[in-house]
């Protein structure tokens, strides 16, 4: 038989309100049928429902089984400014797991801000780039210099996330293990980006597919978005493809600062393949080199009709059988590869992000316990191994 625990309906119908759930989703999602579910939130029948059903209800939500018991109102959490709201409003329907990491990525951002205050830290206001009035062309290379993009040598996402990042622009990357921060395999979105008049945020889908490509792409993409539009904005694994204005204007600045013309003069227009499928070979050097798709490469040959319109459609459903193909034999990662867990925070949250967490315990201005929740709920003796990787 069956065990069944006394919930609280007004915590429920917090969560419904709070990430826009409706009671019959909520009742698909949480195998308590829809008659019932209707009646315990009216509070015309015992609150009870089975502890297999409250354990889908703490997953569904991102919060603890202890939650739902709690008889006391739910103390608000002042965490979804107007950028979630703006969030929900270009997608209607996001994946819960996506609201709730938005939600940690802004309390992120508020604990970084915090702890400058607490340090003393004076954070001016983020300027940007004036790229009005400019061409893409001249907006490129106004943001490559920027930023200190140097092509002399093979440039990875490490490379430009740091460039990004001395710009006081935070960059988290998801996980790439099931947790807090991980994006659903099967989610399209691939990052977003909110604007903030001090610190603005980029967040990026790991990238374990096509080495770090698209990684780099979205976090250009992302930066253009910031510097362009000034708005919060999140985009789904189309957005090379879209024909949005905004999308579009993003991907051409996102191209030029990654393909300057001395990169594009380096390909051998002649040596083009006459079909697509050979386009990849044709592009490595550059590809390899920058760390980028050739799909970026191809944006730009296009700006100066060296290849046509058709053959960058061609190539983009050509990638897109081959991806397919990929996910159908892709082999599931070995069980059992120990993680360097005290690493993962530095990878997700960046260096600039843990050095100002790291500061504040230095200065015994957080506890340990404290410290470990903003570094992802890390051990102590893992804050220990930051500590030495920093300060030695």
């Amino acid at each position: 038989m069956s065990e069944y625990i006394r919930v609280n309906p007004e915590r429920i119908k917090w969560c419904c309100d709070k990430y826009s759930i409706s009671v019959d989703s909520l009742a698909k999602k949480s195998d308590i049928k829809l008659d019932k579910l209707i009646n315990l939130l009216e509070k015309k029948i015992e609150p009870e429902i089975t502890y297999n059903q409250l354990e889908k209800l703490a997953s569904l939500f991102g919060e603890s089984i202890l939650f739902f018991i709690k008889n006391e109102p739910v103390e608000e959490r002042k965490l979804f400014v107007p950028q979630f709201r703006t969030f929900a409003s270009q997608i209607p329907i996001i994946d819960l797991k996506i609201k709730k990491i938005i939600e940690n990525v802004v309390a992120q951002q508020n604990v970084y801000l915090a702890l400058q205050d607490d340090l003393d830290i004076e954070v001016e206001n983020f300027l940007g780039l004036d790229l009005q009035n400019l061409s893409v062309k001249e907006q490129g290379c106004k943001v490559r210099q920027w930023l200190g993009i140097d092509n002399s040598k093979k440039m990875t996402f490490k490379d430009y996330r740091s460039l990004v990042e001395s710009k006081n622009i935070l960059v988290f990357l998801s996980a790439g293990y099931n947790g807090a921060w991980k994006i659903p395999n099967d989610s399209s979105v691939i990052g977003f980006s909110f604007y903030h008049e001090k610190v603005p945020v980029i967040f990026i889908k790991k990238d374990n597919e096509f080495s770090d490509s698209l990684s780099v792409f979205t976090l250009f993409h992302e930066l253009a978005h910031i510097l362009l539009h000034k708005q919060t904005i999140i985009d789904t694994n189309e957005i090379i493809y879209s024909k949005k204005q905004i999308e579009r204007e993003a991907n051409l600045l996102a191209a030029n600062i990654l393909v300057s013309e001395n990169m594009l003069n380096e390909i051998d227009i002649n040596a083009k393949p006459d079909e697509v499928d050979g386009f990849v070979n044709w592009l490595k050097p550059i590809t390899e080199r920058l760390s980028v798709s050739p799909d970026v490469v191809l944006i730009r040959l296009m700006e100066y009709d060296l290849i046509t319109q058709s053959e960058y459609e061609d190539f983009r459903m050509y990638r897109k059988e081959e991806h397919e193909k990929i996910k159908k034999h892709k082999v599931k990662d070995k069980e059992g590869i120990a993680r360097r867990r005290y690493l993962e925070p530095k990878q997700m949250f960046g260096e600039g992000y843990v050095r100002v967490v790291m500061e504040a315990l230095q200065n015994k201005l957080v506890t340990l316990n404290k410290a470990s929740n903003y570094l992802d709920g890390i051990k102590i003796k893992n804050i220990k191994e930051i500590e030495r990787s920093i300060y030695g």
